[in-house]
């Protein structure tokens, strides 16, 4: 069975024994010029909102993030200077593998963790790096702000920065305006709404 970029199946093949390895090379080239990636370059700062298990078993995909902790190569086709994880799903059970893909998380990401389970992980794949704790801020506004400031110290003005539920639901993804004219035109992007600031409540959180 392989998956769409929406997560929909898109084909289901029956396999006779003696052809499932020659036909299973041509099935993963297949899933992979299918899979859901984001057709946009440079970026500068990925705000992922949750990670989990239910979405990656890395929690965060390499083939949308460009990054991975297990060093395999393949990933690095996609330019993201820097990821802001904001937390974890409940379905992940606090099992955060892949946050050490990242380069900042929030306080109230962190205190979700359920470090038993994800060391376990971790310790099973045998890549430890996959629960490395990146550096830890006490709300999303502050997290964003660094993670601008570090990859883009020109200003924040043309920060090309961009927002992802997770990396399994990337058919709608919140852009900054330092976008607008690379996806101008293009027919795989539709523009929604107006640009507005980002909204962070009283405690330095997102509003959605």
């Amino acid at each position: 069975m392989v998956e769409n970029a929406y997560g929909d199946l898109a084909r289901v093949d029956v396999v006779m024994p003696d052809a499932i390895f020659p036909r299973e090379r041509e099935l993963l080239r297949h899933a992979k010029e299918i899979m859901g990636r984001l057709l946009l370059s440079e970026i500068d700062v990925l705000v992922v909102d949750e990670i989990g298990k239910n979405f990656s078993g890395t929690g965060m995909d390499p083939n949308v993030t460009g990054r991975t902790t297990s060093h395999h190569p393949g990933f690095d086709t996609i330019a993201v200077k820097t990821i802001v994880v904001r937390g974890i799903a409940p379905a992940s059970r606090g099992n955060a593998n892949g946050i050490g893909a990242a380069d900042f998380t929030t306080l109230r990401c962190v205190n979700a963790i359920d470090f038993p389970s994800t060391y376990t992980n971790a310790i099973t794949s045998r890549v430890s790096d996959s629960a490395r704790l990146p550096m830890i801020l006490n709300n999303d506004r502050e997290a964003v702000a660094l993670a601008i400031r570090g990859s883009f110290p020109a200003g924040t003005d043309r920060a090309r920065v961009v927002r992802i539920a997770n990396t399994k639901a990337i058919h709608t993804v919140r852009v900054s305006e330092a976008f607008l004219p690379e996806i101008a035109g293009r027919a795989e992007f539709s523009i929604h709404g107006e640009t507005t600031p980002m909204a962070f409540d009283s405690d330095g959180h997102f509003i959605d």
